[in-house]
């Protein structure tokens, strides 16, 4: 009953905050949203801050590689012609509807996802352990989201315009020690490369991450409920980290890199264009503008109906 009663609130709050965004229209929506989420409204006729660029990215992108760098099934390609296809998670299928039969077929572990969408309910994870009557709920879910526009919810356009589906990967080992994420937020500045590494050792049992410079001086940074994990040695494969991290983000002014690193190898995780939506909870505002004066807004990349 509670659950029930939950999930239709949900619904009535998600409502309530698409209404106001027909009312206000996007822009001022998201400066009313802005205020909730991070403390402070945006300015995004001019924006300074890392969540400010973020957002003023969702109302005047017109990079139109972001519809395929997006997409979890699309961007592959995107990775082998950059870095080649040995950094890519081996994949099982891809589908535009999933059924409980069609996953007996596989060996478990691995990883469900939804190629157009963010977040927690964007991908789940196949085990042994998992029960008949969890999965197939599962699946109901998942089969329900493709019929969402996500893009349109989130005002991450880019996510709308290409076909959504739902993908399996292979379930990297996550057990070992040495697993870890790397996401690389790159910039470019003409051919100026700045970038900021966020460790995460092991997000399925604690949310702590790090932070550093390219120089791997550990920053100052707290990033939503996560808290600060201890120093980290410079990684063995950082050389390789950057390279292909440069390769891939060079198309862009800005975006997130995702590697994994399992069993001694790397591999390419997503390219994210949105982080968190543009509602970072920085440790402070000012952390929030140290980060966003790294990214230089690149007029070509933006409607040339707004010129900054």
């Amino acid at each position: 009953m509670n659950k029930i009663f939950f999930k239709f609130l949900s619904r009535i709050k998600l409502f309530f905050f698409l209404f106001l965004k027909l009312l206000l229209g996007k822009s001022n929506y998201l400066k009313l949203l802005s205020i909730f989420k991070v403390g402070y409204m945006f300015n995004l006729s001019n924006p300074v801050s890392y969540n400010e660029k973020i957002n003023f990215r969702k109302l005047y992108n017109k990079n139109y590689l972001l519809d395929l760098c997006s997409n979890k099934l699309f961007v592959r390609t995107f990775v082998e012609l950059k870095i080649g296809k040995k950094y890519l998670i081996p994949l099982l299928f891809f589908t535009k509807k999933i059924s409980h039969t069609e996953l007996l077929h596989y060996s478990r572990p691995f990883i469900i996802k939804l190629t157009n969408s963010s977040g927690k309910n964007s991908n789940f994870i196949v085990n042994s352990a998992l029960k008949q009557s969890k999965l197939k709920m599962i699946l109901n879910k998942f089969n329900f989201y493709l019929k969402k526009d996500y893009g349109w919810i989130s005002d991450e356009t880019w996510y709308r315009n290409t076909k959504q589906y739902i993908i399996a990967e292979k379930l990297l080992d996550v057990d070992t020690p040495e697993f870890k994420e790397f996401k690389v937020y790159c910039f470019w500045n003409g051919n100026s490369f700045n970038a900021i590494i966020r460790v995460i050792n092991n997000r399925f049992i604690s949310k702590s991450s790090s932070f550093y410079d390219l120089n791997w001086n550990p920053l100052n940074i707290t990033y939503n409920e996560n808290i600060q994990s201890k120093h980290e040695n410079k990684p063995l494969i950082f050389k390789q980290l950057i390279k292909l991290s440069k390769k891939l983000s060079r198309e862009f002014d800005h975006v997130r890199v995702d590697f994994i690193f399992s069993n001694g190898k790397l591999f390419f995780g997503e390219l994210t264009f949105a982080d968190t939506s543009g509602f970072i909870k920085f440790n402070s505002k000012k952390t929030d503008i140290e980060f966003g004066k790294l990214w230089k807004l690149n007029n070509k990349m933006y409607k040339n109906s707004y010129k900054l």
